[in-house]
Protein backbone atom coordinates (compact mmCIF):
# COMPACT_ATOMS: atom_id res chain seq x y z
CA UNK A 1 0.00 0.00 0.00
CA UNK A 2 1.10 3.53 -0.78
CA UNK A 3 1.16 6.13 1.93
CA UNK A 4 -0.87 9.28 1.15
CA UNK A 5 1.39 12.16 0.15
CA UNK A 6 1.01 15.16 2.38
CA UNK A 7 1.62 18.57 0.83
CA UNK A 8 3.87 20.81 2.91
CA UNK A 9 2.40 24.05 4.17
CA UNK A 10 3.63 27.08 2.26
CA UNK A 11 3.58 30.57 3.75
CA UNK A 12 2.54 33.57 1.67
CA UNK A 13 5.38 35.92 0.72
CA UNK A 14 5.49 38.97 2.95
CA UNK A 15 4.62 41.24 0.03
CA UNK A 16 1.35 39.39 -0.54
CA UNK A 17 0.37 38.69 3.04
CA UNK A 18 -2.47 40.79 4.37
CA UNK A 19 -1.33 43.38 6.88
CA UNK A 20 -2.32 42.66 10.46
CA UNK A 21 -4.48 45.39 11.95
CA UNK A 22 -3.11 46.82 15.18
CA UNK A 23 -5.10 46.10 18.31
CA UNK A 24 -5.27 49.80 19.15
CA UNK A 25 -6.28 52.07 16.32
CA UNK A 26 -4.28 55.25 16.05
CA UNK A 27 -6.17 58.35 14.99
CA UNK A 28 -6.44 58.83 11.26
CA UNK A 29 -4.04 61.42 9.84
CA UNK A 30 -5.60 64.80 9.16
CA UNK A 31 -6.84 65.23 5.63
CA UNK A 32 -4.34 67.12 3.56
CA UNK A 33 -5.35 70.14 1.58
CA UNK A 34 -6.03 69.47 -2.07
CA UNK A 35 -2.99 70.73 -4.00
CA UNK A 36 -5.30 71.23 -6.95
CA UNK A 37 -7.95 73.48 -5.34
CA UNK A 38 -10.08 74.08 -8.41
CA UNK A 39 -10.38 70.31 -8.84
CA UNK A 40 -8.85 70.72 -12.26
CA UNK A 41 -7.32 67.66 -13.89
CA UNK A 42 -3.61 67.35 -13.49
CA UNK A 43 -0.92 64.87 -14.38
CA UNK A 44 -1.81 62.67 -11.40
CA UNK A 45 -5.36 62.21 -12.72
CA UNK A 46 -3.98 60.46 -15.78
CA UNK A 47 -2.42 57.78 -13.62
CA UNK A 48 -5.72 57.03 -11.92
CA UNK A 49 -6.34 53.48 -13.17
CA UNK A 50 -10.04 54.09 -13.77
CA UNK A 51 -9.32 57.17 -15.90
CA UNK A 52 -6.70 55.26 -17.91
CA UNK A 53 -9.11 52.37 -18.53
CA UNK A 54 -11.85 54.76 -19.62
CA UNK A 55 -9.44 56.66 -21.84
CA UNK A 56 -8.25 53.45 -23.50
CA UNK A 57 -11.81 52.44 -24.35
CA UNK A 58 -12.86 55.78 -25.76
CA UNK A 59 -9.57 56.25 -27.60
CA UNK A 60 -9.94 52.81 -29.19
CA UNK A 61 -13.31 53.89 -30.59
CA UNK A 62 -11.93 57.21 -31.84
CA UNK A 63 -8.96 55.52 -33.51
CA UNK A 64 -11.31 53.06 -35.17
CA UNK A 65 -13.33 56.00 -36.48
CA UNK A 66 -10.15 57.63 -37.80
CA UNK A 67 -9.09 54.40 -39.54
CA UNK A 68 -12.51 54.19 -41.20
CA UNK A 69 -12.11 57.81 -42.40
CA UNK A 70 -15.13 58.99 -40.44
CA UNK A 71 -15.72 62.73 -40.56
CA UNK A 72 -14.39 65.11 -37.93
CA UNK A 73 -18.06 65.90 -37.19
CA UNK A 74 -18.72 62.22 -36.40
CA UNK A 75 -15.71 62.13 -34.07
CA UNK A 76 -16.79 65.37 -32.42
CA UNK A 77 -20.32 64.00 -31.96
CA UNK A 78 -18.88 60.94 -30.23
CA UNK A 79 -16.71 63.05 -27.91
CA UNK A 80 -19.53 65.48 -27.17
CA UNK A 81 -22.13 62.79 -26.46
CA UNK A 82 -20.12 59.96 -24.90
CA UNK A 83 -17.00 61.19 -23.12
CA UNK A 84 -17.32 61.70 -19.34
CA UNK A 85 -16.38 65.12 -17.97
CA UNK A 86 -13.02 64.02 -16.55
CA UNK A 87 -11.86 62.89 -20.00
CA UNK A 88 -13.13 66.06 -21.66
CA UNK A 89 -11.12 68.01 -19.08
CA UNK A 90 -8.01 66.04 -20.05
CA UNK A 91 -8.57 67.08 -23.66
CA UNK A 92 -8.30 70.72 -22.61
CA UNK A 93 -4.80 70.25 -21.15
CA UNK A 94 -1.77 71.51 -23.05
CA UNK A 95 -0.22 68.03 -23.03
CA UNK A 96 -3.42 66.23 -24.08
CA UNK A 97 -1.85 64.53 -27.09
CA UNK A 98 1.11 63.22 -25.11
CA UNK A 99 -1.42 61.66 -22.74
CA UNK A 100 -3.14 59.94 -25.66
CA UNK A 101 0.18 58.64 -26.92
CA UNK A 102 0.94 57.22 -23.46
CA UNK A 103 -2.31 55.25 -23.66
CA UNK A 104 -1.96 54.18 -27.30
CA UNK A 105 0.98 54.61 -29.66
CA UNK A 106 -1.52 54.31 -32.54
CA UNK A 107 -2.70 57.84 -31.75
CA UNK A 108 0.44 59.26 -33.40
CA UNK A 109 -0.59 58.26 -36.92
CA UNK A 110 -4.00 59.94 -36.48
CA UNK A 111 -2.77 63.12 -34.80
CA UNK A 112 -4.24 65.51 -37.38
CA UNK A 113 -7.72 63.93 -37.24
CA UNK A 114 -7.70 63.68 -33.43
CA UNK A 115 -6.61 67.32 -33.15
CA UNK A 116 -9.45 68.45 -35.40
CA UNK A 117 -11.95 66.33 -33.43
CA UNK A 118 -10.65 67.74 -30.15
CA UNK A 119 -10.79 71.36 -31.34
CA UNK A 120 -14.29 70.92 -32.77
CA UNK A 121 -15.59 69.14 -29.65
CA UNK A 122 -14.09 71.69 -27.23
CA UNK A 123 -15.67 74.50 -29.25
CA UNK A 124 -19.02 72.72 -28.90
CA UNK A 125 -18.57 72.40 -25.13
CA UNK A 126 -17.79 76.13 -24.93
CA UNK A 127 -20.77 77.15 -27.08
CA UNK A 128 -23.99 78.40 -25.43
CA UNK A 129 -26.59 75.68 -24.82
CA UNK A 130 -29.02 77.13 -27.38
CA UNK A 131 -26.47 76.34 -30.10
CA UNK A 132 -26.14 72.71 -28.99
CA UNK A 133 -29.56 71.70 -30.34
CA UNK A 134 -28.51 72.64 -33.88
Amino acid sequence: QQQPHIMPTIAMPETLAAPVAPLIQSPAPAAQANPNPANEPGENDVFNPLVVIQLKGYLKTLLSMAQKNKSVQDGSDFVFQKLPDELVELMALDNWFELLEMVSADATQHRAWLTQVRDHALARFDAPEEDQAA
